[in-house]
C-alpha cells in the first residue's frame, strides 16, 4: 500500500498463541492490499527454557525423568503446532487465492534475526496461552516490536467486516497516521472516528474514548506519539493497534 509504504506483510506466529486470529487478518491484508505475505513460527530459546521447567513442574516430574527428555517433549509438542499452524495458514491462503511464504525460526527474537525490512508490515498477536493450559498471558513481541522502528499490528482481536478505525486528531494538521487511516478503512470496508487530542495525551484517556468510539483498531504514528503511550495502548488490550514506524 502505497500511502503505508509497505511491501510485505510479515506474520509472526509463536508456540502458545492463539493463531487462527493473527492468520485471518494477515490473510486479509495480503489479499485486500494486494501484498505478499511472509509467515514466521518463531521460537524464542530464552521462553522455551522457561517453558520447559514450566511444563516439568506442571507434570511433576522432578527426578523422574532428565531435562533433555523434557525438552524433547516440549521440542515435539512445538513441532506439531507448528504443523498446524503451516496447514491452516494454507487452507486459509488457498481460500483466498494467495501463496504466502512460511518459515521456522529459533534464536534470539529481534526483527532483524527474523529477516524483516523496514518496508514491512509485522502482525503479532497480543495474547499467547502458556504451555500449561492456564489463564491467557501477553505476547513478549508486542513489547519489543513496539520500540523496535518497524510497522505493527497487534492484533487484541482478529478484523472485523466494517471495522472501525481510530486516529488521534490534531486541530486543523494532518498527522501521517490520521491520512493513512482513512484509505485503509476505505480499503478494508470501514470506517474512520478522530480521537481529539488532549493536553495529558494519557493513554487511559484514549483508551476510554477509542471504547466509546467503538473502534476496532487504532492508528499511531510512532514520530508522533509518545513510544510509552504506544506501549500502554496495546497493553490495554481493548482493541487492535496499528502503529506507524517512524519515516
Amino acid at each position: 500500500m502505497s500511502e503505508l509504504g509497505i511491501e510485505r506483510i510479515v506474520l509472526i506466529l509463536e508456540p502458545g498463541g492463539e493463531h487462527r486470529a493473527g492468520i485471518q487478518a494477515a490473510i486479509d491484508l495480503a489479499s485486500t492490499l494486494e501484498l505478499p505475505l511472509q509467515a514466521v513460527f518463531a521460537e524464542d530459546e530464552a521462553l522455551l527454557d522457561v517453558a520447559t521447567l514450566s511444563l516439568a513442574a506442571h507434570l511433576d516430574l522432578g527426578n523422574q525423568m532428565s531435562r533433555a527428555l523434557e525438552s524433547d517433549l516440549l521440542i515435539a509438542a512445538i513441532k506439531v503446532e507448528m504443523l498446524r499452524c503451516r496447514d491452516a495458514l494454507d487452507l486459509a491462503a488457498r481460500e483466498a487465492g494467495i501463496r504466502p511464504s512460511f518459515t521456522e525460526w529459533r534464536g534470539q527474537p529481534t526483527l532483524a534475526n527474523i529477516g524483516v525490512r523496514g518496508t514491512d508490515l509485522v502482525i503479532v498477536e497480543g495474547f499467547s496461552r502458556p504451555v500449561t493450559g492456564q489463564a491467557r498471558l501477553r505476547s513478549s513481541w508486542p513489547r519489543r516490536l513496539t520500540t523496535d522502528g518497524a510497522s505493527v499490528l497487534v492484533l487484541n482481536q482478529g478484523l472485523v467486516h466494517k471495522l472501525v478505525i481510530g486516529s488521534l486528531q490534531d486541530g486543523e494538521k494532518q498527522p501521517r497516521a490520521q491520512r493513512i487511516a482513512a484509505p485503509l478503512a476505505a480499503k478494508l470496508g470501514g470506517s474512520v472516528v478522530y480521537l481529539q487530542r488532549d493536553e495529558s495525551h494519557a493513554a487511559s484517556v484514549l483508551a476510554r474514548r477509542s471504547a466509546e468510539m467503538k473502534c476496532d483498531m487504532l492508528v499511531l504514528d510512532a514520530a508522533e506519539t509518545d513510544p510509552d503511550i504506544c506501549a500502554a495502548l496495546v497493553a490495554e488490550g481493548h482493541c487492535s493497534v496499528l502503529i506507524l514506524r517512524r519515516p
